[in-house]
């Protein structure tokens, strides 16, 4: 969530997504979706609907697609067909209808949503590079990690494989159970370690 490569292979499933845009959440209906940048998703994008029951053919299933102008921020529920303008605000637990066209710089809020403000953003100063290098940098610090819980894996191996008796017939079964227990235990302390180590503890107030 939130790096270029999940960026990356919705742009590949048919989604006009630019590079730049903040995604944390899943989108589905890959081809009906257009998020321009520096946009941010915090709710699933979903473009389809249950529309009537018919007693002889049984639901029907409607497609409309969406759209996310540049800098938006979509914290809410938005429906198909919806048109989001340049700069508006989704906020969390509203829902836009179907086919809703929301201003450009509005805030949205409710269920149904209703504008409640129409005050014009700022340009923000940052660089789209800025928002794939952080993406970036995420991807890395994942790297890390999976690598120093492979190595903590490899390790837990190394210490009982060979002590282990390999003819008993359960060897293997107590093997793989001390491995799930040492890997828990050993990643849980880790964590644990990097957060006092690169976070300390936090006071309220602005902080960098």
């Amino acid at each position: 969530m939130d790096t270029p490569l999940i960026n990356l292979f919705y742009f590949l499933m048919g989604a006009k997504i630019h590079s730049t845009i903040s995604l944390e959440s899943f989108v589905r209906e890959f081809d009906l979706v257009e998020i321009k940048e520096r946009a941010s998703i915090h709710h699933p994008i979903k473009c389809r609907k249950f529309g009537e029951w018919h007693d002889n053919k049984g639901p029907s299933l409607r497609f409309r697609s969406i759209s996310v102008g540049k800098r938006s921020a979509v914290k809410g529920m938005i429906s198909p067909g919806v048109s989001v303008g340049k700069g508006a605000s989704i906020e969390r637990l509203s829902v836009v209808p179907e086919g809703g066209q929301v201003p450009e710089e509005s805030q949205v809020v409710g269920n149904p949503g209703f504008i409640i403000d129409m005050v014009k953003q700022t340009e923000e100063t940052s660089s789209d590079r800025q928002y794939v290098a952080v993406g970036f940098l995420k991807l890395l610090w994942l790297a890390f990690e999976l690598y120093l819980f492979f190595g903590f894996t490899f390790l837990g191996q190394y210490l009982w494989l060979s002590k282990l008796p390999q003819s008993w017939r359960y060897a293997p079964v107590l093997n793989w159970s001390l491995l799930i227990l040492w890997f828990n235990f050993i990643s849980i302390g880790t964590s644990i370690v990097i957060k006092w180590t690169f976070i300390g503890k936090r006071k309220p107030g602005r902080a960098n």
